[in-house]
């Protein structure tokens, strides 16, 4: 009997079926044949993919120390997708999240001292990498404190992992001696950069914002002559430099516990906390309308809650912005009827990691560490996302 030929389709065809299909189909037909499995692989495929499907995001929620993670569809109802435990299972650790970013975590020890622990995860694909040990330890050298970042290069397309380790000078806190590293996983290394830190203190507890190809923090300097300054320190993933970004002038004298930053769609946002009442705090909204420019802050509106407000996380496709109350509970706020919505999610945490208990991003299912080759070892054991094992999946000869 003739042996039936197979239809041979163009890879450009392939690309442009394979990219309209479902994270879990994907990973279904890899299993088709051998050269299905290396075109889902294909980086150019994987960024094909991300790209096609950057707007079909989720709200991705992070519960400290329940080590809980989870997605939820940005609906009104906030209706749960799937769930997943970390799975960096070491005991009487507790595991943050430092960043999100095109459905690849950063994940370290909330703990600075152990902040040798630092793993990216796909919990879309099981996937995991484990960062190698730095450089310059956190315990050597007198270490002060530690910051950490992580976000996207478009440029190189490239996932990297910023480490700022900071160490007492002469006078103490009046001398900061900070080192830097950066981990790219293309490399899957580890390795010093020779950027100038602008000498002023990060706190490693404050979220960060990733915008623009930079990652973004609150900093403050401790040593200004004349008074107390605060403004956002950013490192541009690509150029691998600091930059300084002021503040709206009438919160440069603000100490960095009482605001916080994120990124709300593609505008840099700052959300500045004050005392609304005797009991209560508001929370008042701003965005850099033109990105690098300190004089295209804009206020936008304040939010006020009976409950009291006391962190912003960000905003939904909606345009209703995430708000943890003082009651530890998550609501949704509509700015334009100052109306909110109670979802269903409460924080439990201790004072100190307040800012870092209740992780909340958008996110998106990609195919980032599909190839277990990529920058480090691959963890086919860790759960996923997607609601259902995929371990059926193996090559057909």
């Amino acid at each position: 009997m003739k042996k039936t030929t197979q239809a041979y389709l163009p890879q450009e065809l392939l690309f442009e079926i394979f990219k309209r299909l479902p994270l879990k189909s994907l990973l279904r037909i890899r299993s088709v044949s051998k050269s299905w499995r290396s075109l889902i692989s294909n980086p150019q495929f994987i960024t094909l993919h991300r790209d096609y499907n950057n707007n079909n995001t989720h709200m991705l929620v992070s519960y400290y120390p329940s080590e809980l993670c989870a997605l939820h569809y940005d609906n009104p109802a906030f209706e749960l997708h799937s769930e997943a435990e970390f799975p960096f299972n070491k005991p009487y650790r507790f595991y943050r999240i430092v960043g999100s970013c095109n459905g690849l975590i950063c994940v370290g020890y909330s703990c600075v001292s152990y902040a040798n622990d630092l793993f990216l995860w796909n919990p879309s694909i099981r996937k995991i990498v484990t960062l190698p040990k730095p450089g310059i330890p956190f315990e050597s050298h007198r270490a002060l404190m530690l910051v950490l970042g992580f976000g996207f290069d478009p440029k190189s397309n490239d996932y990297k992992v910023v480490r700022i380790v900071y160490f007492h000078g002469r006078n103490g806190l009046h001398k900061l001696l900070p080192m830097v590293e950066l981990y790219t996983l293309s490399t899957g290394t580890w390795r010093g950069i020779s950027a100038v830190v602008p000498p002023y203190v990060i706190s490693n507890f404050l979220l960060q914002a990733n915008v623009n190809g930079a990652v973004h923090w609150i900093a403050h300097n401790p040593t200004k002559i004349g008074g107390f300054r605060s403004l956002i320190v950013a490192f541009d993933l690509n150029d691998e430099v600091f930059k300084e970004m002021r503040l709206p002038n009438e919160l440069a004298q603000e100490y960095p516990v009482a605001m916080s930053i994120a990124a709300c769609g593609e505008l840099l946002s700052l959300f500045h906390y004050y005392q609304s009442s005797s009991s209560n705090r508001g929370c008042s909204v701003w965005v850099m309308e033109k990105y690098g420019i300190d004089h295209s802050w804009t206020k936008l509106f304040n939010i006020e809650l009976l409950q009291g407000v006391d962190l912003v996380l960000g905003s939904r496709k909606n345009g209703e912005f995430l708000v943890v109350t003082k009651d530890e509970k998550l609501v949704s706020y509509d700015p334009d009827d100052e109306q909110f919505k109670d979802l269903g999610i409460c924080r439990t945490c201790s004072f100190v990691l307040r800012a870092c208990s209740l992780y909340v991003s958008p996110y998106i299912e990609s195919l980032i560490l599909v190839d277990s080759s990529n920058g480090g070892l691959g963890n086919d054991s860790a759960p996923d996302l997607l609601g259902e094992d995929d371990s059926e999946i193996k090559d057909r000869q």
